[in-house]
């Protein structure tokens, strides 16, 4: 049974190297604005874009007796990759996010988690062969539970745009 188990091994190992090379894809890095920066990672593949993102936020008021807002967010995007011209290419597939948000402040606490989750279409510039500025928009259904002090907690969702201009470059 072991010799079995051990051959059985050895054949599952060499099936990746006998399926040849994997594709080759460009990494790089970005940015994107909305109400404030998110770092993206793309990893372009012939056909795909795939692009995990994350976004932190952390504001604070000692104004208004000392109240501070955290804002974490994470998540990716795919997208199916098309030609449009010379310097320019389509793209469309959708984005799942976490989101985190915290605020504080004298009158209490609260805080809501949730994720959103929707297609996303998009064109970009390419301003040099690895260098490209874009504009994408989301239909997003976003879902959320939201805790405060002193009050029962609340689930939230809706549906909602994002439209982002996207700054990308690849290594």
């Amino acid at each position: 049974m072991k010799r079995k188990s051990i051959v059985l091994c050895a054949a599952l190992a060499a099936v990746p190297l006998s399926a040849g090379p994997a594709p080759a894809a460009d990494f790089g890095l970005g940015a994107a604005y909305l109400d404030g920066l998110t770092v993206l990672l793309p990893i372009r593949t012939e056909r795909l874009l795939i692009e995990p993102e994350v976004s932190l936020s952390n504001q604070s008021s000692a104004a208004s007796g000392g109240s501070s807002l955290k804002s974490t967010e994470l998540g990716s995007g795919v997208y199916l990759r098309t030609g449009l011209g010379p310097s320019f290419e389509g793209y469309g597939g959708g984005r799942l996010a976490y989101h985190q948000l915290k605020q504080s402040s004298g009158t209490g606490d609260s805080k809501s988690t949730g994720f959103s989750l929707g297609p996303t279409v998009g064109a970009q510039y390419f301003l040099e062969k690895q260098v490209s500025l874009g504009l994408d928009a989301s239909l997003e259904y976003t879902h959320s539970k939201l805790e405060q002090t002193g009050q029962p907690s609340a689930t939230l969702h809706g549906w909602g745009t994002l439209t982002r201009v996207v700054l990308r470059g690849f290594f």
